[in-house]
């Protein structure tokens, strides 16, 4: 990511998604500030633009805005979360900074954590099946969901500009998030949960679904690549035992991050 303090300060809108979380670190932050409060949110330094129920995670914050500014979108915005800091944020420079001096582009998808994911297509991880069981609610805008492994920078805190966002119409994201917000997605997810902290429940299901798809809504590639990062790529892989009732780790450890997009390349042309 290249950082330049630029005179478009005023483009760059920076949407939140927020809960519990504190904002006042957001107050030095030199951009325009869209907060989207979930209900039983705590109070904070901003007036939130809107309050929706606490469901789907931060996809449903993301997609509330599309649809409530669509005709009226900021050249560019960067969604994130409420916090400051988090253990998926690991570029070298903080959320502060990149969000003071990112050098805009006019068309652009820039994630904002650095922590690389292999989605592995042959995996029966919670990940893998997560996209796999609800690729249908994007097959009509994106097509078949590719079949060989994939690359995400988890997290879901990017910028795009807003023709990336246009790709799309209107219905489809509110499509989107009439799913997320429909009351039977409070039911109990069909996927065993590997994070016993994890609300267990088909929309938190659906708001990681996104969080694994949003580089592809927004006009990036399947594979990701994670070479501009200075980071070493380390990902632990979840695959079920044979009974299917837990899981066991096997740690899969790229020495570097061109051998790691080497093997996705070579994967992904087989």
């Amino acid at each position: 990511m290249a950082f330049l303090f630029g005179n478009q300060q005023r483009d760059l809108h920076v949407v939140t998604s927020h809960y519990k979380e504190d904002l006042e670190w957001l107050r030095k932050v030199r951009r325009p500030i869209v907060v989207i409060d979930k209900e039983g949110a705590d109070p904070t330094c901003f007036t939130p633009d809107t309050i929706i129920p606490n469901q789907g995670r931060e996809a449903s914050s993301y997609l509330r805005y599309i649809i409530d500014h669509y005709d009226r979108l900021p050249k560019w915005i960067a969604f994130i979360h409420g916090h400051e800091t988090a253990w998926h944020q690991k570029r070298p420079h903080s959320m502060i900074s990149m969000l003071n001096h990112v050098k805009l582009r006019d068309d652009m998808f820039e994630s904002l954590n650095g922590h690389f994911a292999l989605v592995p297509s042959t995996s029966h991880s919670t990940d893998v099946i997560q996209v796999q069981k609800h690729w249908h609610l994007v097959q009509e805008e994106l097509g078949d969901m590719p079949l060989h492994d994939g690359m995400t920078d988890a997290g879901a805190q990017f910028i795009v500009s807003r023709n990336r966002i246009l790709r799309h119409s209107k219905a489809s994201y509110q499509k989107w998030y009439d799913i997320l917000m429909d009351e039977t997605s409070a039911q109990k997810s069909s996927i065993v949960c590997i994070d016993p902290k994890a609300r267990c429940t088909l929309e938190y299901e659906l708001g990681a679904f996104f969080e694994y798809v949003w580089h592809i809504l927004f006009g990036e590639p399947w594979i990701m690549d994670p070479r501009p990062f200075p980071l070493q790529m380390k990902k632990k892989v979840y695959e079920w035992v044979p009974d299917r009732t837990s899981v066991t780790l096997q740690p899969l450890i790229f020495k570097t991050q061109d051998a790691l997009f080497e093997q996705l390349k070579n994967l992904s042309v087989q």
